[in-house]
C-alpha cells in the first residue's frame, strides 16, 4: 500500500485524512469504533493506537520514524 492509495481511500472514505485521525478510517477502525475492525479480535494495545494516531495528527509523513 502506498501513501496515495491511503489517502485516497475506498468506499468508506480515505483511510488516513493528515492532521485529522477523527476523520481516518485506519484510526477509526483501529479504535474498534465502527463495522470495520482491525485488526479482527482482540485491539491492538493502546501504546500502539496512539503512536498511530499521533503520526495521522502529525500530517502521516510517508518514511518518517514513529514515536514510541
Amino acid at each position: 500500500m502506498d501513501r496515495e492509495s491511503l489517502l485516497k481511500g475506498g468506499r468508506r472514505g480515505p483511510a488516513i485524512v493528515p492532521g485529522k485521525p477523527g476523520e481516518s478510517v485506519l484510526i477509526e477502525s483501529l479504535r474498534h469504533e465502527g463495522e470495520l475492525q482491525m485488526p479482527p479480535g482482540p485491539k491492538l494495545p493502546k501504546k500502539e493506537i496512539r503512536v498511530l494516531t499521533e503520526w495521522v495528527r502529525d500530517g502521516a509523513v510517508w518514511g518518517s520514524k514513529l514515536r514510541r
